[in-house]
């Protein structure tokens, strides 16, 4: 039960059996539970076992958006455990304040489901005065876990993604570095301050836009997200975290007044490119997440994005270029990248194909361009 439930045991990352591997490792939990009930030796374990069950429900129901039921279900089953994890005698205070961490986490994440149909289950548990301020979950779990890396990370991320408290988030995460620096063990610590490093750039440049100033904060935000987003990637390389480095990598190589935050669209033009090696490592990357997580779609559509951008700017640079070699490196990197990534430029041509790449083929070097890409066996 305990190594279906972690990613380090899998040999595919894919969400869905992310899923089916948390609800077989609760089974068995469950299992144990009613096979444990009158072993006197194993009572001390019980209350590890109800908790490792609350937290997979978690990890499904933060991954699980849409399905209202689903999310009911886990949250009807889950808190009660946890609770009893806080109130039972056997708890030790690392688990105590774990659990209260989660339920903060419960609390937040699952707000939409409880504010309809909750009140009963919260009353039964005595949580609905928690339910009203989820800071007093974290509080609880500081109290009895003490100063803990995990706790402190988690209480960062509800301080800065719910409270919009980003420079008391960074202190927090500080903190749990300072604990843990090891990113191998402690690599949610620097996801976290990555992705609030990421959420203040965007705030202030929206900041910008609304002042209509055609500027952009100093990107050092993005410059340290990157770095905390590739650290993390260290302890583990799963399509989220290859993502979110993406994200942070692109807006470092792209003009920040052509950036539009509501979505990743950008302007069909390679003027908009400011560092195309960071664009390429963004592509990559968001490749890599598309492939491991094909039923994420979101994966998908950035990385067609960004491979559209990048091409675009080669395409764009190699029309500026006066050397005949300068122009014959271009055109060789440019069939490189679409012929290792042609599957995503086929759908690309397939979905929109107005937006062909053909307007970017420079007149002064047809006869150099053409004779490569025959050499290539690409056809433009």
């Amino acid at each position: 039960a305990f190594a279906l439930a972690f990613d380090a045991y899998a040999d595919d990352r894919e969400e869905m059996n992310l899923h089916v591997r948390c609800k077989q490792s609760n089974e068995m939990y469950t299992f144990a539970l009613a096979e444990s009930e009158t072993i006197e030796a194993l009572q001390n374990e019980r209350y590890k076992w109800m908790f490792l069950m609350a937290k997979n429900s978690f990890r499904v129901l933060s991954r699980t958006k849409n399905d209202k039921q689903r999310r009911w279900n886990l949250l009807n089953d889950s808190l009660p455990r946890l609770k009893h994890v806080v109130t039972t005698d056997n708890s030790d205070d690392y688990h105590k304040g774990q659990a209260w961490c989660h339920i903060g986490m419960f609390l937040y994440h699952g707000k939409p489901e409880l504010s309809q149909k909750g009140k009963r289950l919260l009353e039964d548990t005595d949580l609905w005065s928690k339910f009203q301020n989820p800071m007093k979950c974290f509080e609880a779990a500081e109290k009895y876990g003490g100063l803990n890396y995990k706790i402190l990370t988690r209480t960062a991320r509800y301080t800065s993604f719910q409270e919009k408290q980003h420079r008391e988030a960074l202190c927090l995460v500080d903190r749990s570095l300072d604990l843990n620096p090891d990113p191998k063990t402690n690599w949610f610590a620097y996801s976290t301050r990555g992705q609030i490093y990421c959420t203040m750039y965007t705030e202030l440049s929206r900041g910008y836009q609304r002042r209509n100033k055609y500027d952009a904060p100093d990107k050092a935000l993005l410059v340290k997200a990157a770095d905390d987003l590739r650290r993390s990637l260290e302890g583990i390389s799963s399509p989220k975290n290859e993502a979110d480095l993406a994200s942070a990598l692109l807006r470092l190589g792209v003009t920040p007044s052509y950036f539009k935050f509501d979505a990743f669209r950008l302007a069909d033009t390679g003027r908009i490119v400011s560092d195309i090696e960071q664009i390429s490592e963004a592509m990559e990357l968001f490749a890599s997440a598309a492939t491991n997580a094909p039923s994420d779609a979101r994966f998908r559509k950035q990385y067609q994005e960004t491979f559209h951008l990048l091409v675009a700017s080669l395409f764009a640079n190699l029309y500026q270029e006066n050397d005949q070699a300068s122009a014959e490196t271009m055109v060789t990197r440019i069939c490189d990248v679409m012929t290792r990534h042609k599957d995503v430029y086929q759908q690309i041509k397939n979905k929109q194909p107005t937006c062909s790449l053909r307007s970017y083929y420079p007149n002064e070097h047809r006869r150099i361009s053409r004779e490569l890409f025959r050499q290539h066996q690409w056809e433009l």
